[in-house]
């Protein structure tokens, strides 16, 4: 008994060990199957993560913008937004925005915005327009992150500081009308810019521009840059709209330049159409002898919209036609005598001139009568047809005979033309790159004209001109007789489709 008694106490210590190793080996156990510890911290979902805006009129706004009625905008939400409006909207905190890392379009117009940082990276946006929104101290620093923007209107924001618009090299538009800006230096290098609006500046240097040739329009009224500012933009060949009122300038001279070259003038068939505001300048009285405004008046009338509509006539008389057989021409037509006034409103209303047989030599004035549609000058001593440049509307002109015209590009803008006659007129291949913007034509005749290459014709008879369906009564008709082209064949598939076909050898064409 004693030695059983004295044993217990052995076993009862070889057993707590064996239960301590149990205890810890089923703890053990039972952490392996509840799997591994949760994350103390894991990843949010942007599904259910929310936008944190500070300003409620906003978040609504973004909302909106999203289809939704109201907020809260999640996080995965608000990627999808482009576009943003919140102009005129009681908005002064773009906190939250920095999340709409997609935004392409953002317009906050008359808004009270204290800071626009949370825009600052996003670096998708290509349109900004805060016209009329104070830009706090004037500073563009937030464009630093977004230089991908292709159009800005900054109008009316307070600004005198443009140098941060240097980054911005994608520009295409910018509008800065009616702030403090003096110096345009730093567009020097945005040579993508076609439209420039700098209206109501105290800029008095247009120097830091020169470069940017791709400009099509150009805003610089009440900028007082004087005749230097148009020699400036003399190079500017593709602006075709100009307002340069109120800028003290006082020689047409290069304006005239220009629209000889094609700039500032009307281009139907490339869909442009003109704008020029030399309105509030001092050019000095119009006399007899001496016109200021002579270097614009043969293109003035080839602008869609001009201010002033109408140039200032002559102080103290004067003709505006040179030659008295032309202007005998005119009075007849105007039903008018000698000695009666002729006024442009008379001139605008003229649609038919005939002055076919007349001496004439010069046809200036001419571009006064923006509304013919029907001019004969065969048989006259015209030489040069420049001052036509204003006219758009003709639909028959005939110049037969006529034989001192050699070019003939002053009629290029006339793409309603239906009847051209200029038989013996030698304009050769070079007038035919205008004949080709003639896609009404019916009837033509280029008899003898000195032409060699009908590719032109083809060209146009492709589009429907001198083909027997688009004509009157269903009769196109071409002479091209005395005409050494270097091959007929070229036309020989539209013959068959031209009632009325004098010329042409088509032997060798089947």
């Amino acid at each position: 008994m004693k030695n059983f008694v004295d044993l217990f106490p052995m076993k009862v210590k070889f057993l707590i060990p064996l239960m301590a190793f149990a205890l810890v080996f089923t703890a053990c156990g039972d952490d392996d199957d509840m799997g591994p510890s949760p994350d103390p911290d894991p990843d949010p979902d942007p599904k259910e993560e929310l936008v944190e805006f500070n300003d409620d009129a906003l978040e609504l706004a973004v909302a909106n913008a999203l289809g939704k009625t109201n907020g809260p905008v999640s996080k995965e939400e608000i990627l999808e937004l482009t576009e943003l409006n919140i102009s005129g909207q009681q908005i002064e905190d773009l906190t939250g925005l920095e999340e709409a890392v997609n935004l392409e379009k953002f317009e906050a117009q008359s808004t009270s915005i204290s800071s626009f940082v949370p825009i600052s990276q996003l670096s998708k946006m290509k349109w900004l327009d805060i016209r009329n929104t104070a830009i706090p101290n004037g500073n563009l620093s937030f464009l630093e992150g977004i230089t991908g923007l292709e159009f800005v209107d900054f109008r009316g924001t307070g600004i005198s500081d443009i140098s941060n618009l240097a980054l911005l090299t994608s520009l295409k538009e910018i509008y800065l009308r009616d702030n403090n800006i003096e110096d345009l230096s730093p567009l020097a290098g945005l040579t993508q810019l076609i439209y420039l609006n700098i209206h109501t500046n105290p800029i008095t240097d247009l120097s830091p521009i020169a470069g940017l040739t791709n400009l099509e329009t150009l805003i610089m009224r009440n900028v007082q840059t004087g005749n230097e500012g148009l020699e400036v933009i003399k190079n500017f060949s593709k602006l075709w709209r100009l307002n340069a009122r109120n800028t003290g300038i006082t020689d047409l001279t290069i304006l005239g330049e220009m629209m000889a070259a094609g700039a500032l003038q009307d281009n139907p068939a490339e869909l442009i159409f003109a704008d020029v505001d030399i309105r509030e300048n001092d050019f000095g009285d119009v006399t007899a002898e001496n016109d200021p405004y002579a270097p614009i008046r043969p293109y003035w009338g080839n602008i869609d919209s001009r201010a002033p509509e109408i140039l200032p006539e002559p102080v103290g008389g004067g003709s505006v036609f040179p030659d008295g057989a032309f202007e005998g021409a005119v009075r007849s037509a105007l039903g008018i005598g000698s000695e009666d006034e002729i006024t442009d409103e008379m001139l605008l209303g003229l649609e038919e001139l005939d002055a076919r047989g007349l001496p004439i030599e010069s046809i200036e004035g001419i571009d006064r009568m923006l509304n013919l549609t029907f001019l004969r000058l065969d048989g006259t001593d015209v030489t040069d047809l420049s001052p036509m440049v204003a006219l758009t509307k003709l639909d028959y002109f005939n110049i037969n005979t006529t034989t001192g015209i050699t070019d003939i590009s002053a009629l290029a803008n006339n793409t309603e033309l239906g009847t051209l006659i200029a038989r013996n007129v030698p304009f050769g291949n070079e007038g035919m790159a205008t004949i080709a913007n003639f896609t009404k034509l019916h009837r033509l005749n280029m008899r003898n004209t000195g032409v060699t290459d009908l590719s032109v014709l083809a060209d146009l008879m492709a589009q429907g001109a001198l083909q027997n369906e688009n004509a009157p009564s269903n009769t196109a008709i071409l002479d091209i007789r005395e005409i050494d082209a270097n091959d007929f064949c070229v036309i020989y598939p539209y013959i068959g489709n031209i009632g009325d076909l004098s010329g042409g050898d088509f032997t060798d064409c089947e």
